[in-house]
């Protein structure tokens, strides 16, 4: 289903500022006529799917809403590699390591998790290669987590018992900053209760 409502965003027509985010979606019309010419099919096919209506109608509040194809196409699937939010950090001279903090959403159900990220850039003649290591934020507050794991479980997990393993790997070509190559690999564990994988990856076609 996720495949389907995404397909409505393939032919999507931006303009991005000089650090490659998403200024502007010059063929926004041609979304909203597309999913409506779509909409009836897609409850056809999920006509079995729970709350189908609702799912549709939240899809299409989404689209309308002010940022929120934004806010899709840089968070969501495969879209999200080719906005990493990394051009700033290459375009600062003189250094190649840096920290930041991200949310990620999405890791188990109702609950973000805050990551402290670390990223390395080297190059070469051709290309920026942008390496990055995550860990849960050491601020990060787990009483939401721990509430849904208790609601979930029936146990609140220690800290320990929480596990990110956090990997990003981007490589951009010199002459545009436009992505070449790259990929993400997200494992979220909770001990002997949950584990999630979010991998993703994308590389040009073979001439």
């Amino acid at each position: 289903m996720t495949a389907d409502f995404l397909t409505i965003l393939n032919n999507l027509v931006l303009k991005l500022d000089e650090n490659h985010c998403i200024e502007d979606i010059y063929n926004r019309p041609t979304i909203f006529k597309t999913w409506n010419a779509n909409k009836t099919s897609l409850l056809k096919k999920y006509e079995d799917v729970p709350n189908i209506d609702q799912l549709l109608e939240n899809f299409s509040n989404n689209l309308e809403e002010e940022g929120k194809i934004e806010e899709i196409l840089t968070g969501k699937g495969i879209y999200e590699l080719f906005f990493p939010k990394i051009i700033p950090y290459i375009r600062t001279k003189g250094r190649t390591q840096f920290t930041r903090k991200k949310t990620i959403k999405g890791m188990m159900i109702g609950v973000d998790v805050d990551v402290l990220e670390s990223l390395s850039i080297n190059e070469n003649a051709e290309y920026y290669r942008v390496k990055v290591d995550g860990q849960i934020h050491p601020e990060y507050d787990y009483a939401l987590l721990n509430k849904m794991c208790q609601h979930l479980y029936g146990f609140k997990p220690s800290e320990s018992d929480i596990i990110l393993k956090y990997k990003e790997d981007y490589i951009l070509q010199k002459k545009d900053l436009k992505l070449y190559k790259g990929g993400q690999s997200h494992h979220f564990t909770i001990t002997d209760c949950y584990f999630k994988i979010d991998e993703k990856s994308y590389k040009p076609k073979e001439a």
